[in-house]
């Protein structure tokens, strides 16, 4: 095996204890019908624990690239791999004393949960769209089976269906926003897209086409983080979904998603050409007056969707 993958697995220990543990869990699951609820259980709070005490130690393992510029380890990715375990560990905790759940098999919904914290992980550090991609799909797939995990519940039912629908549309709309955004930069890493327009990739006529390819990625991202228009999804997946996985949702694939916010828009869409220090938007492309408006017009209709709300879940979306 090539010595340089080596050393990335090395720092990817967080993510393969969270796979391992995955297949502990489906295979406890499986083969032993009378202890599984308990050795599911443990099997699952055991991963996320050692997870996190394996995140610890990567925030002095300074800054670089993985598996071939596809994944980074910066600071950023550990404070959110760090705080989507503990957010995905406090929904275990809550899992087995829920009156939803309790009368479920929760060998599955603890494995879908280890599924969809990785996946949540892959999306907080990558660098690279197509992976970024892949990562959102991960935790999508995963999300859709948990809102309809009270399957003779009408109500999860349609709440999964809704769910489904939108980030099918949301998550679609973002692939044609990477082939766009590839076709004017000849890349998919962040990195080499923020040289290329830096270099003039979207000067001329490629301006609107650059725009058009942020709006369509941006989609994918504000389907995650429930930003307006890509929001009504948000109150009946709340309100259908069982309780634990509405405060899951409600906190750490949104966390996600303003992570990969974050990274796709100031490691691949800012212009560091007169400071190093400094960020600042390419002129071709003014995304901060757009995520400004964004938030603004997300605020507002929220706050003022809330007031007439008389179920807490939907409140909270």
């Amino acid at each position: 095996m090539n010595p340089e993958i080596l050393q990335d697995l090395e720092s990817f220990v967080p993510e393969i204890v969270l796979t391992v543990a995955l297949l502990l869990v489906v295979l406890a699951d499986i083969s032993l019908p009378k202890l599984r609820t308990r050795v599911t259980f443990l099997v699952t709070a055991v991963g996320l624990l050692a997870a996190l005490c394996f995140t610890v130690p990567l925030f002095g393992a300074g800054e670089k690239a993985l598996f071939y510029n596809m994944v980074a380890l910066d600071r950023m990715a550990v404070f959110f791999k760090g705080f989507l375990i503990l957010a995905s560990f406090l929904v275990l905790l809550a899992a087995p004393g829920s009156k939803e759940l309790s009368s479920t098999h929760l060998g599955e919904f603890y494995a879908l949960l280890l599924g969809v914290t990785l996946g949540m992980l892959l999306l907080a550090s990558s660098v690279d769209m197509l992976m970024l991609y892949l990562s959102l799909e991960m935790v999508s797939l995963t999300s859709y089976i948990m809102v309809g995990y009270l399957r003779h519940d009408r109500q999860s039912n349609e709440a999964s269906l809704k769910y489904i629908l939108f980030g099918a549309v949301s998550t679609g709309s973002m692939l044609y926003g990477i082939t766009l955004l590839f076709g004017l930069t000849g890349s998919t890493k962040m990195p080499a897209i923020r040289e290329a327009l830096a270099s003039g990739g979207a000067s001329g006529g490629n301006g609107m086409a650059l725009l058009v390819a942020t709006a369509l990625i941006l989609a994918g991202f504000g389907f995650k983080t429930a930003a307006v228009p890509f929001h009504f999804w948000c109150p009946d997946v709340y309100t259908g979904a069982p309780t634990p996985v509405t405060a899951f949702l409600s906190v750490a694939p949104k966390a996600a998603g303003f992570a990969t916010l974050i990274r796709f828009f100031f490691s691949g869409m800012s212009d560091t050409t007169t400071s190093a220090s400094q960020w600042s938007a390419f002129s071709a492309m003014n995304w901060t007056s757009l995520l400004i408006l964004i938030s603004i017009i997300t605020m507002t209709l929220g706050n003022i969707a809330a007031l007439r709300q008389d179920n807490l879940k939907r409140l909270l979306a």
